[in-house]
């Protein structure tokens, strides 16, 4: 039997592991590969800062099969390639006096030339945007980030109120985008 391990030794390897300069692997050129810490991102629409959020959702890629079984191939059936699905993003953070006001007037904008959209007017019309999702390490270095293309905000609400709870405010907004991905990122790209 072989005996417990040393606690000292155990704390050391912990310490290690959740430090986020150690815990990433090592790069090609010898260097650490910085960690992502979900608590540190931001989001931009259109090159415009939506202000800090708590959480963000919905960051994720589906690609849809159709399963075609072929007669004596009995160990496997052919996966053809379908369609590439994005999800929603969805944002929520606390209510805030300077962030509402500002998701509000973008909204309001979107919204101007939503319902505008059909007076023919060019200067009015409703063209999605693109939105970048940003998210850094432990010192507030870009470890990784996804463009989004054809943003359109789908949801905005605020939590119902309720006079028997003290609970804070909450605000969440839903987006609908068309990829992250390169060939997602225009709809009209051939190659």
């Amino acid at each position: 039997m072989s005996s417990p391990p040393d606690p000292a030794s155990l704390a050391a390897r912990a310490s290690s592991l959740a430090s986020p300069t150690l815990a990433g692997g090592l790069q090609g050129g010898g260097t650490r590969d910085p960690v992502a810490l979900t608590n540190r991102f931001t989001v931009q629409v259109d090159g415009d800062d939506l202000g800090c959020w708590s959480t963000c959702s919905g960051l994720k890629v589906e690609f849809t099969t159709k399963t075609v079984e072929e007669g004596g191939a009995y160990s496997y059936a052919h996966l053809l390639p379908e369609r590439v699905k994005f999800s929603r993003i969805i944002l929520q953070r606390a209510l805030t006096r300077a962030g509402s006001t500002f998701v509000l007037g973008w909204l309001k904008r979107v919204e101007s030339n939503w319902v505008n959209a059909g007076d023919g007017s060019a200067a009015r019309r409703f063209t999605p945007e693109g939105a970048k999702i940003t998210l850094y390490d432990f010192q507030g270095v870009e470890v990784c980030s996804w463009s989004l293309s054809h943003v359109v905000p789908v949801v905005w609400s605020v939590a119902d109120f309720d006079a028997s709870t003290s609970k804070v405010a909450m605000e969440r907004l839903e987006l609908e985008h068309h990829g992250f991905l390169s060939h997602a990122a225009d709809p009209r790209r051939t190659t």
